[in-house]
């Protein structure tokens, strides 16, 4: 009897503080305590004769224990639930965490992929204007001489695959030397253009023009045959022939003298017929330039 009334008000004491403090859970072990304190106390007041003898008064003590032990199950119940609740809250963090984690993820990801995708890209069109350059000649904007070579032996296999006609044009421009020490160099560079741009307007989409040399110019023709090849070579002739430009108050012309031939079976390579192309020019040559001269093997 002596312990509770020692111990009981130390820990209602404690309780006020800690409630006061926040710590909600203290209400219960508050009223546990008053509750066994004041048992305690109407019983002793009973046993010393201050209050009437009765069941209630007598075992007062007895009712305020099982008040406190009720008390005290309430405060560990009201712990548990905090307890649960800052785990529900802490769960929920670390689930919002990861998923903003993942979102930051997802993101950096689609930044990543776009700037691989946008750098592709980049390097894709890098490699194909590399690969353009390298076919093309700078300055005429045709096609080269090495790709020439890679078109003229595709085209020279199909044609013998399927039994195609094939014929090529070669021509070069007469007394070129003489153009650029009477004119000038950037004269001559104007008359290369010239000719390269009255030989592609003057062929269809699928033939293939190209700067092989200096000022030496070649033409594939698929799918023509020799007769066909010959009217096309007139056709770029007379427009290489009729054109004139001013250049520093000097009128400039310029012809050329062309060369034709046409696949034949008997043809190993391609290089076979380009070298009757390239006996066909010199023969247009020799007869007097700005000529057309066929060569059928």
């Amino acid at each position: 009897m002596y312990f509770i009334f020692i111990f009981s008000p130390l820990v209602l004491i404690a309780s006020i503080k800690a409630w006061l403090s926040g710590y909600t859970a203290a209400r219960f072990f508050m009223m546990a305590s008053m509750s066994t304190l004041v048992g305690a106390f109407v019983t002793a007041l009973t046993v010393s004769g201050f209050l009437p003898y009765t069941f209630v008064h007598f075992h007062a003590v007895e009712f305020g224990i099982t008040a406190d032990v009720v008390l005290l199950s309430l405060a560990l119940a009201d712990r548990i639930n905090f307890l649960r609740e800052q785990k529900e809250v802490a769960e929920k963090s670390v689930i919002e965490q990861k998923l903003r984690a993942n979102t930051l993820l997802e993101k950096a990801k689609e930044s990543l992929e776009r700037i691989v995708l946008e750098r592709t890209t980049e390097l894709e069109k890098a490699k194909d204007k590399a690969e353009q350059l390298a076919r093309i000649d700078a300055l005429t904007e045709v096609s080269n001489r090495r790709y020439f070579e890679e078109v003229a032996t595709r085209e020279f296999t199909r044609a013998q695959r399927y039994q195609q006609p094939l014929s090529v044009v070669m021509f070069d421009i007469d007394l070129f030397k003489q153009v650029n020490d009477t004119y000038g160099h950037a004269a001559g560079d104007s008359v290369l253009k010239v000719v390269a741009n009255v030989a592609k307007d003057a062929v269809r989409d699928i033939d293939f023009v190209a700067r092989i040399g200096g000022e030496e110019f070649a033409i594939l023709l698929p799918g023509v045959t020799i007769e066909q090849a010959m009217v096309t070579t007139e056709r770029v002739r007379v427009g290489i022939a009729n054109y004139s430009f001013d250049y520093q108050g000097q009128i400039v012309t310029f012809t050329a003298s062309f060369g034709v031939s046409q696949l034949k079976k008997a043809d190993q390579n391609f290089d076979a017929l380009l070298l009757r192309v390239d006996q066909a020019m010199y023969m247009s040559k020799d007869a007097g330039r700005n000529k057309v001269s066929v060569l059928e093997g």
